[in-house]
């Protein structure tokens, strides 16, 4: 049951990266201050997995102009994942 909601998770943040980046997809998913909504996700984590995700861009050598690209996207995505 864990592993077929992590696997949605990833399904629904690959289509609104998708959708978010100009590509053809549809995000049918929920507006992301309700999707996060009780989750706790702290600061902390926030920066976290920002830090996490630029390794991994790194790792597969994305280039730079492209990661800047990215992280213009996700950063405004903080006020509504972030719990104060």
């Amino acid at each position: 049951m864990r592993m077929m909601i992590w696997e949605a998770c990833l399904s629904m943040s690959g289509r609104n990266s998708c959708k978010s980046t100009g590509g053809p997809c549809v995000y049918t998913g929920r507006d992301m201050k309700t999707a996060h909504a009780g989750a706790r996700i702290t600061k902390a984590d926030w920066d976290r997995s920002l830090k996490i995700f630029g390794e991994v861009l790194s790792k597969f050598k994305v280039p730079d102009k492209e990661q800047q690209e990215l992280a213009a996207l996700l950063i405004p995505l903080e006020k509504d994942i972030v719990e104060k």
